[in-house]
């Protein structure tokens, strides 16, 4: 009974090690799937999306140009806007949504920012879908620039690996307007969902 018990031991001591090694090994990868599984915790999403930096990999893009600054004319904010045909108060519009900072442009100027729920003006926030209109800029530029023939063009012509996808054929203009057809689903608080389970193999591979 006694050797058993040892040799129980043992073993267990073992797996025990083995276990440890292996998180030590992966760690790296289960912190970016810890981050994946909670970047939208109530608690954690304004800090997480102001330091995405530190949750997953990243690359600096070199800037092609200077820096061109917005002229700044700062002034106070109206409080209160119409909508659908009523008048509606900005600070309560900002609190419902957890809006995290407000910037206003007119005419080419800088006129009005503001920074809520701790958030500063020097945090680098995830842009998210305000990213596709850059994006779409570029390709006009491309287009204009020659290197692209046609927004027309299967998405294919230019990146050949998409091939035999089901991205093959979809034209250039149709993945702009996230209109090429592929069934995705978006939804962050689903756990099985496409982007959630896209997050995790992003969080788990190399």
């Amino acid at each position: 009974m006694k050797r058993f018990l040892r040799l129980f031991l043992w073993l267990a001591s073992a797996a025990v090690i083995i276990v440890g090694a292996g998180a030590a090994w992966n760690r790296e990868r289960l912190v970016r799937l810890y981050n994946v599984n909670t970047l939208f915790d109530e608690a954690n999403i304004v800090s997480n999306f102001s330091g995405m930096k530190d949750l997953f990999f990243w690359r600096e893009f070199k800037r092609s140009g200077p820096v061109i600054a917005w002229p700044v004319e700062l002034r106070e904010l109206a409080k209160t806007y119409i909508y659908d045909g009523g008048q509606k108060d900005i600070a309560a519009f900002l609190d419902k949504t957890s809006t995290t900072s407000l910037v206003v442009i007119s005419n080419g100027k800088l006129v009005h920012e503001q920074y809520r729920l701790g958030t500063k003006a020097e945090d680098r926030r995830i842009s998210w879908s305000m990213a596709k209109s850059f994006v779409s800029a570029m390709f006009g530029i491309a287009v204009t620039d020659g290197r692209i023939s046609s927004l027309a063009d299967p998405v294919d012509k230019y990146v050949p690996r998409l091939k035999g996808t089901v991205y093959d054929g979809v034209s250039i203009r149709n993945v702009l307007n996230m209109a090429s057809g592929v069934k995705f689903d978006e939804d962050y608080l689903a756990f099985g969902s496409d982007i959630n389970r896209m997050g995790r193999v992003l969080a788990l591979s190399d």
